[in-house]
C-alpha cells in the first residue's frame, strides 16, 4: 500500500504525514473523517439517486467502501483520495468510454470505474450507467 500510495494519491506517505500533522488530529477516527469529509457530498448525491431506484437495495458497508446489491451486487462507493471519489459499476457488455472506464486491476468485483472530483460530476449520465447497473441486478 504505502509502495502504490503516490500512484494512487499523488502524494508520498511523508507529504499524507505532514497534512495530517498540519490539521491537529489524532486520533485514527478522526483522521479518517477529516480526510474525507470533503467527499462526503459526492456520497451523498449518489445515494440520493441510487435509493430513488427501489427500497430492494442492500447496503453493505465494507472496510474502505460501500456495496450496493439487489440480488448481486451493482455499485461500490470508493473515497479512493482526499480529492477523488470513485464510483463501481457492474455493467457487463457495455463498452468503456472516456469517462466509464474499465475498472482492470483496479476492483475485480466490478466491471467499470467512474472517478468523480466533484458533485457536478454526479450527473444524467452517470446515473444512467447506475440505474443500468441496478436493473442487471435483478
Amino acid at each position: 500500500m504505502i509502495v502504490s500510495l503516490t500512484d494512487r494519491t499523488g502524494k508520498s506517505l511523508e507529504q499524507w504525514s505532514a497534512v495530517v500533522g498540519k490539521s491537529g488530529k489524532a486520533k485514527h477516527g478522526e483522521i479518517v473523517a477529516w480526510l474525507r469529509a470533503a467527499l462526503r457530498p459526492i456520497y451523498d448525491a449518489l445515494m440520493t439517486k441510487i435509493l430513488a431506484f427501489g427500497t430492494d437495495i442492500e447496503q453493505a458497508p465494507k472496510k474502505g467502501y460501500m456495496s450496493l446489491r439487489r440480488q448481486t451486487q451493482f455499485a461500490t462507493l470508493h473515497p479512493s483520495t482526499k480529492t477523488r471519489f470513485d464510483l463501481g459499476l457492474k455493467l457487463k457488455g457495455i463498452e468503456p468510454t472516456a469517462r466509464l472506464e474499465k475498472a482492470g486491476s483496479w476492483n475485480a468485483m466490478v466491471s467499470h470505474r467512474v472517478r468523480l472530483e466533484s458533485v457536478k460530476g454526479v450527473n444524467e449520465e452517470v446515473i444512467r450507467w447506475l440505474r443500468a447497473a441496478y436493473d442487471a441486478a435483478e
